[in-house]
């Protein structure tokens, strides 16, 4: 499935600079919060938004077209 991720602030660098904090990525159909800061290489604690709801749970399963 895919899922369009934004970046704010410096973790911004953990994207290409041409891509301005934004990126899709394709995830397994199963895919929670945390595969995603697993793909990006986040490891530090991060303030993380699915579809404009604070989430406080890695674990917390993404759907298709999520933001």
């Amino acid at each position: 499935m895919q899922v369009n991720i934004r970046l704010l602030g410096r973790l911004r660098d953990h994207v290409p600079a041409e891509k301005r904090g934004r990126v899709q990525l394709e995830l397994a159909p199963d895919a929670v919060v945390q595969d995603i800061l697993d793909e990006l290489g986040i490891e530090e604690h991060v303030m993380i938004a699915v579809n404009e709801e604070q989430e406080s749970n890695g674990q917390t399963r993404l759907q298709p077209d999520d933001q």
